[in-house]
């Protein structure tokens, strides 16, 4: 379709005149007065096909122009989302970008307040509170017994509370008092070293005394014996490795 500026309309019009007014004219000069008023008559029916003419251009340039105004709506929103899905993604990427630059503050890796476990020899994943206020980190356990072997203490216990459940065995390696608040004398507890996966990387032979959680929402707590020069908390996240 054609894009009519107006003075390409005013030209239109006057030429499309200039034809209508050829074509009335005769080659012969008038011969009579009487054919004076059909000569007026063609004239004002040259004149209401000009006005016709001209409606019919105001319509088709009035189409053109709604078309392209459509076509260039469409045009807009189009490029409107494109540009918002590209600042969605920046978004991400600077989101993606600022937690790899803050992954570790010298050297040390940063951890929500909970996070997940795994119990390497076991293959087993919990969850565990992160928590700088203890000092040794704990594990939960169920049936724990005492028992000796080649002349040291050994202790044996499950991870879950089921009949069926299997069975661990740990040397003892010491004993810890554990004081805690609400309770008004120190609980002893035994200690193993166990190896543990947290963030896709192995920690060997950590530390952790044998306890009670049973009453706790984590089976599992590290403590700062794991923290120290490991690892700084972040208080406000939670599952902060798994993201990664």
């Amino acid at each position: 379709m054609t894009h009519f500026h107006p003075s390409q309309k005013k030209i239109i019009l006057l030429s499309a005149l200039g034809l209508l007014m050829s074509a009335c004219t005769t080659k012969s000069p008038v011969s009579s007065a009487d054919e004076i008023p059909s000569t007026q008559e063609r004239l004002e029916q040259i004149e209401t096909k000009i006005t016709v003419l001209g409606k019919g251009l105001d319509r088709q340039f009035e189409k053109i122009c709604s078309e392209q105004n459509a076509e260039l709506n469409n045009k807009l929103e189009n490029s409107r989302a494109k540009l918002s899905k590209s600042r969605k993604r920046n978004s991400e990427l600077e989101k993606s970008c600022s937690d790899r630059a803050q992954a570790s503050i010298d050297g040390r890796i940063i951890v929500g307040e909970i996070e997940e476990i795994t119990l390497i020899e076991e293959n087993i994943t919990r969850s565990a509170r992160i928590d700088t206020g203890a000092v040794t980190s704990s594990l939960g356990v169920y049936n724990l017994q005492v028992f000796e072997r080649d002349g040291r203490q050994w202790v044996r216990f499950a991870l879950d509370n089921e009949s069926t459940a299997p069975r661990f065995e740990y040397r003892v390696r010491g004993r810890a008092r554990i004081k805690q608040s609400a309770v008004s004398e120190a609980d002893e507890r035994y200690e193993i070293r166990m190896s543990i996966r947290m963030g896709g990387k192995d920690y060997p032979r950590q530390v952790f005394n044998l306890s009670d959680r049973s009453f706790l929402d984590h089976q599992i707590l590290i403590g700062r014996n794991f923290l120290t020069d490991v690892a700084v908390v972040d208080t406000a996240t939670r599952y902060r490795l798994k993201r990664k």
